[in-house]
């Protein structure tokens, strides 16, 4: 049986951030700018209160993802989500949300360590907005540690970059999601709050 694993990454892991990035061709349904991406790692590498993961599978990195822990406003954001394009045609669906759901166990746990409890996160949707409405229940069969702990809600519709009303937006869905906004493509932000009877008084 496969084991599943999540670490922190470092400037060391390049090769394995690549990995992830290079094994897709789009995200968002536009063309990766590869140089934009990995500038963006790298950025989330050496900066403070940014954090970089990797999920194995037993020795193998299948996915990254990137955590920004803001600093003048209590939430973190979680972006630049990549897992390995032959893993998810081996594993789709299923597996896709079991290994995401671990990826942002281990950084939900990292950020309530540093009283962190809400966070936000960006999907792509639908021209009759179908994933918008399935709301939190991707989590609610793959991770049972979120779905017991955290509400999740959807919380803004982007159609166009004049929907961007918020810095953190632009920072969660970067050049690409810009990108993918100019081309006409619907992106759905979400957040999700640890319940209020779970939050240290």
């Amino acid at each position: 049986m496969s084991t599943v694993r999540v670490r922190l990454l470092q400037q060391k892991d390049v090769g394995l951030i690549e990995n992830c990035v290079y094994s897709h061709n789009t995200v968002y349904g536009v063309p990766i700018v590869y140089d934009a991406v990995l500038e963006r790692f790298d950025f989330y590498l050496r900066g403070n209160n940014k954090n970089v993961y990797g999920v194995f599978v037993d020795s193998d990195c299948v996915g990254v993802c990137t955590q920004n822990l803001w600093e003048m406003i209590p939430f973190w954001t979680m972006s630049n989500l990549y897992l390995k394009n032959n893993f998810l045609n081996k594993f789709l669906n299923d597996n896709f949300m079991f290994i995401m759901g671990k990826l942002v166990e281990e950084a939900i746990i990292r950020a309530e360590e540093k009283q962190y409890y809400d966070f936000f996160y960006v999907i792509r949707d639908t021209a009759t907005l179908s994933r918008k409405l399935k709301g939190r229940t991707v989590w609610e069969e793959k991770n049972q540690f979120i779905s017991d702990r955290y509400d999740i809600i959807n919380v803004h519709t982007l159609q166009s970059s004049d929907d961007m009303r918020w810095g953190y937006i632009a920072d969660m869905i970067g050049e690409t999601g810009i990108k993918a906004l100019q081309n006409k493509k619907i992106l759905t932000i979400r957040r999700a709050s640890l319940r209020s009877s779970l939050r240290p008084v």
